[in-house]
């Protein structure tokens, strides 16, 4: 606490970050606080405890610093109201506690604190709004900065320290009582989609499926939800799903593509365990149907459904049913996995091309607007393998203070004809340089057919990244290349409907800007050409554009604008391009629910007009509990 200069408004919300102060008032506080300003929560909640209340003038003043003895005084009150709020009863003190202790005494010693017939069971207790160890420990350290003006305003600092120390001996016996408890949570997903498509001309959804031509939006809607229930205790985490969101993906096994009808399934259930074993020490171990991934370029999902946020298809796990551990050898620390992963096809199917170079990989940018084009610009397509079973592991150390990783990957599936079987190899760097944040990857994938290898060249990929903030803005970009037979179970780009592009080499970057606490602006771009590797020329290029804002209309909700365009050329023709305009609103309802809005207008050209044209309307309704 070197430097004091600060404003009340900074000081308030920081006090309400860590907990001070759990009530919510009804009515305004201050007269010049308007409702949805972004401090307005965190100043309501302090003024409400006490802890500020205000000028003469019934002003809040926020923007003004506050002096030392301010400081002094806001400390106080939030340790005293921490002693009417919680303390239930004063503690002995030590010299009372004597040998052959009577039950009678021991429940007056823990007459302040949590005993073990307070903690409901099997359940939790909710700490969501009581003061923990790390708010204790803050508190402390601004008494003891402020000791000397605590004393001179006549604050009793001894009695205050003794009074800290009595509330973090109760929120340890409530922490540890709370450890052993079992956990229930969940989400609740509330999904209702619509397409509409002109007269005459289809088109195709940012997922890459079809929008029938001439289709209303209540005509084609569907309604799907979504339901997780997660139960958590000591060395045990499991989420049950119920509904029909995931089956209408077809992205677990059991489920029909496109199927509405209502399923369940144990999505995750992981035992975690630690075991000592010689030479390897210590060694953490999960166990079950695990959630993995490792790196981009080796083994991570992509989303497959932009339109809707679900953290199952966002998080970029494949769900593994089998063994996943971690341990240290030397400077190593290891994370392996084997196991099936059946519960996931379609997000698990690999693209690695032919490995004659007759066709290169369709997914590329070769003759994106055909009459074949949902398998030349979509990914996945039927040149690839699904994954049924997967073995690897991770190994990540320092190398002159670097971060450094080093992944690998096995990954079989049933035979396409061409190969069963692809053996993905990578390193990845993390370095700060000249103010940068660098990330650099590398990876290669080998193909093999009943186990001889098939192709081990133009089959690596590499992409290059770094990034620089500065208060109100972020500038990223880099050089990504990935040969026409690159292929892994991977998650390493898109461009518009266009996922994990190969035959590719150039650049990307991205700039986001805040001017304002209710504007942000985007802007990004990736230029590619071709390879020159038996698919794509260098001629052959796709260019890729997105552009937005999202503006706050109040503290609870905001209206987001953006474009991306994709266009490509063939030796300087114009050969296609698709656009996709979104308009989105999206609405906390509350601490728990939020809801969302998309219209979206999709557009494809093929140079000298549109033939594909349509839309999109999604709602999405979420609840956390």
């Amino acid at each position: 606490m070197k430097n004091m200069t600060m404003t009340i408004g900074a000081l308030a919300v920081t006090l309400a970050g860590i907990g001070i102060a759990p009530v919510f008032a009804q009515d305004g506080p201050f007269k010049d606080v308007p409702n949805d300003h972004w401090a307005y929560q965190a100043i309501e909640r302090l003024a409400k405890d006490k802890v500020f209340i205000g000028d003469t003038d019934g002003k809040f003043a926020g923007k003004r610093s506050l002096t030392r003895y301010e400081l002094a005084v806001v400390v106080d009150r939030i340790v005293r109201g921490m002693d009417e709020r919680y303390v239930k009863a004063p503690l002995p003190a030590p010299t009372e506690v004597k040998a052959g202790v009577s039950m009678d005494q021991v429940q007056d010693l823990l007459g302040g604190y949590a005993k073990k017939s307070d903690i409901p069971a099997p359940t939790k207790v909710d700490m969501s709004g009581l003061a923990k160890q790390s708010d204790i420990d803050l508190i402390r350290k601004m008494v003891a900065e402020f000791q000397t003006e605590l004393t001179t305003l006549g604050v009793d600092v001894d009695k205050a320290k003794k009074s800290l120390d009595n509330h973090e001996k109760r929120i340890a016996a409530l922490e540890a009582a709370n450890k052993n408890a079992v956990k229930i949570s969940g989400a609740f997903n509330a999904y209702v989609r619509g397409d509409f498509g002109s007269n005459g001309l289809g088109a195709v959804d940012y997922n890459s499926a079809a929008i029938a031509a001439g289709s209303t939006v209540l005509g084609s809607s569907t309604v799907r939800h979504d339901l997780d229930v997660n139960i958590s205790a000591p060395s045990v985490d499991v989420t049950l799903n119920f509904g029909n969101y995931l089956p209408s993906l077809g992205s677990i096994a059991q489920y029909a593509a496109g199927s509405a009808t209502q399923g369940n399934t144990i999505y995750k259930a992981v035992y975690s365990t630690k075991q000592s074993i010689p030479v390897l020490g210590t060694v953490a171990a999960n166990i079950g149907r695990v959630p993995s991934q490792m790196s981009a370029l080796t083994f991570k999902a992509y989303d497959v459904d932009a339109y809707f946020n679900n953290n199952k298809t966002d998080n970029g796990n494949y769900l593994v049913d089998g063994l996943n551990a971690s341990f240290k050898v030397g400077p190593f620390s290891i994370t392996a996995l084997a196991g099936k992963t059946d519960p996931i096809a379609n997000s698990s199917l690999i693209n690695a091309g032919d490995p004659t170079l007759s066709t290169g990989i369709k997914a590329g940018m070769t003759a994106p607007w055909g009459f074949d084009r949902a398998d030349q610009i979509g990914s996945p397509n039927s040149d690839g393998i699904t994954v049924s079973r997967v073995a690897g592991g991770r190994a990540g150390f320092k190398l002159f203070s670097i971060p450094v990783g080093v992944s690998t990957v096995l990954a079989a599936g049933q035979s396409n004809g061409d190969f069963d079987q692809v053996n993905v190899y990578g390193a990845d760097v993390k370095i700060k340089l000249f103010g940068l944040d660098v990330y650099g990857e590398y990876a290669e994938s080998n193909t093999r057919l009943g186990g001889a290898n098939v192709n081990v060249r133009d089959n690596s990929a590499y992409n290059v990244h770094t990034k620089l903030s500065n208060g109100s803005w972020t500038l990223s970009g880099g050089y990504k290349e990935v040969e026409p037979l690159f292929g892994a179970p991977g998650s390493w780009g898109r461009m518009g409907t266009n996922v994990n592009p190969t035959d590719i080499k150039g650049g990307f970057g991205s700039w986001n800007w805040t001017p304002t606490s209710k504007l942000s602006v985007m802007l990004a771009t990736q230029n590619y050409t071709g390879t020159d590797k038996g698919g794509n020329t260098k001629d052959q290029k796709s260019e890729n554009t997105k552009a937005g804002f999202t503006y706050k209309l109040g503290s609870t909700s905001d209206f987001t604008v953006s474009q991306e365009v994709t266009k490509y050329t063939d030796a300087g023709a114009l050969q296609g391009r698709e656009t996709f305009t979104n308009y989105a609103y999206a609405k906390t309802l509350s601490a728990t629910s939020t809801f969302r809005l998309l219209y979206q207008v999709v557009s494809y050209n093929d140079g000298t007009a549109d033939i594909q044209k349509g839309g999109v309307v999604a709602t999405q309704f979420s609840v956390k509990f």
